[in-house]
């Protein structure tokens, strides 16, 4: 099978890992573009609700933004938990050979 972007890209990182461990803060900080781009989207967001009469809307945006940020965390800290078990059951012979040739038998 051949592998699509999404999947090459998760063998890459879990390569880049099998020498590397994840940390949490490595982890947040390949998140900041994210949790940045949502928070200047929230704040935009804010900023048309208060022009409109709605001042609470920047309390909803916060809401949202605060709620990603969480959930994003969560699943950190899941990655982070299963980390070692996947770095010992990962057959990384096989990971390497489907990283060269782009799939995966």
């Amino acid at each position: 099978m051949d592998l699509n972007q999404v999947q090459f890209n998760t063998l890459t990182v879990y390569s880049t890992w099998r020498n590397i461990p994840p940390t949490f803060g490595h982890l947040i900080m390949s998140h900041l573009p994210r949790f940045a781009t949502l928070a200047f989207l929230c704040g935009i967001t804010s900023l048309g609700a208060y022009l409109m009469g709605y001042p609470q809307g920047g309390l909803v945006m916060l809401g949202v933004w605060i709620g990603v940020l969480l959930g994003d965390t969560g699943r950190i800290r899941v990655t982070l938990a299963n980390w070692p078990m996947l770095s010992r059951t990962l057959d990384w012979d096989r990971v390497e050979t489907a990283l060269s040739e782009h799939r995966i038998e």
